[in-house]
Order: C-alpha cells, then structure tokens, then sequence
C-alpha cells in the first residue's frame, strides 16, 4: 500500500497537506459588546476630562460644581464607580456643561450683574 493516499472515513474529505500542517488560528472570544456591535464609550476621570479639554475646570472644582447642581436640583450624570474614581463618558459631561453654564452664567456661580462698570442706584 505504499504511494497510496492515506485512508480517508467516508463522508469526510481529505484535508490538502497545506491546511494540515498550518498552526492552528486562536480566535479570542468577542465581548458581549463586540458581538452585538454595541462599542463601549470611553470614560473619563474629572481629572483627565480637564486635562483633555472636555472640562474648564479642575477636578476639586468640578466636584464642587457637581454638588452644587445636586443641592439646586439640577440633574447630575451618574458616571459609573471604578474603584475610587466616577468616571464619566464626554457626552455626558458636555450635557451637564451647557447646563450648569446656562444656568450659572458666563464665568463663575452666580448669575452675571450687568456690564462691568455699571453703577447700580
């Protein structure tokens, strides 16, 4: 039986040589995400979403405003807790500063006086 091709079970065809002798492909699975086309959005600290512009404040600054919002009634984004730090996607935190800007006025919490050097009588 020498030269003949190798014994094949029936209903199942040879492989060619090629594809027997290449390394196995290794799939990681998907995340649940992946696999339903659902991508994640990346969140940010306070501290890096000032530090890459999405936010004019510092973060010290940011948690006082974000409490401020809560005792005025104002609606928060709730981020989501990762160990210590909340983070926040950018759009919630750009919804919550066209929010708190409307309502604070142009450059600090309180609502503006008028044009500087207005004399009030």
């Amino acid at each position: 039986m020498c030269g003949q091709n190798p014994v094949v079970p029936p209903g199942r065809p040879a492989l060619p040589q090629q594809a027997a002798d290449a390394a196995p492909v290794i799939r990681q699975p998907l995340s649940a995400n992946d696999a339903f086309g659902h991508p994640v959005p990346v969140r940010y600290s306070l501290e890096e979403a000032w530090m890459k512009g999405i936010l004019p404040w510092k973060a010290s600054t940011m948690r006082t405003y974000l409490k401020r919002s809560r005792e005025r009634g104002n609606p928060v984004p709730e981020g989501e807790l990762d160990g210590q730090t909340v983070r926040y996607t950018e759009d919630e935190l750009t919804i919550w500063l066209a929010a708190w800007q409307k309502q604070a006025g142009p450059t600090t919490g309180r609502l503006p006086k008028g044009p500087p050097g207005l004399v009030a009588r």
